[in-house]
């Protein structure tokens, strides 16, 4: 396939997410727990900027911009009980016009074994885009976890292993 011309608006399957400041695409199978996740991360004061369908475009940093589609702005799809204005049950502030995209959270069905095992924070391809991914199983806590590694992309440590944090303290403790 070929690369999508620069600037050039397209849509994409997934959940987007402002978690602490970052742009965490959520993806996954249908039903895996995308808008589950999504609504977790709400709970915990997170803001939603598209559920089910982004609308990708580059920010001016060349990084993956996303935003909903119109009709469904501040929309989040729940099975069971349909759709919810977010704003309605979560605040104004709850819900983001757009947000550039930093990582992805790939949810993988419980018991699952993923196709290819990633290497965490490996800029992989999703749709044309190269985004430093996570995978999760949908039997863990994922909303608790996108928010810790949300909190690490602040930092700027990503993918640091326990071991290389572990050496850095010990040196920094002589």
């Amino acid at each position: 396939m070929a690369e999508p011309e620069r600037g050039v608006t397209r849509q994409i399957p997934g959940t987007l997410m402002r978690v602490h400041g970052v742009g965490v695409l959520i993806t996954g199978n249908a039903g895996v727990g995308k808008t589950d996740t999504a609504l977790a991360l709400l709970k915990a004061n997170q803001q939603l900027v598209a559920d089910d369908a982004v609308v990708i475009t580059e920010s001016d940093a060349g990084l993956p911009r996303g935003s909903a589609p119109p009709a469904a702005f501040g929309l989040l799809y729940l099975r069971a009980i349909g759709i919810i204005h977010v704003a309605t049950h979560f605040g104004h502030t709850a819900i983001v016009r757009i947000a550039d995209i930093h990582l992805r959270a790939h949810i993988e069905p419980s018991g699952q074994q993923p196709c290819e095992l990633l290497e965490d924070w490996r800029p992989v391809g999703y749709h044309h885009l190269r985004i430093p991914t996570l995978q999760f199983s949908s039997a863990r806590p994922v909303s608790s976890l996108i928010m810790i590694a949300a909190q690490e992309w602040r930092r700027g440590r990503p993918g640091k292993t326990a071991t290389e944090k572990l050496m850095a303290r010990h040196t920094t403790c002589d």
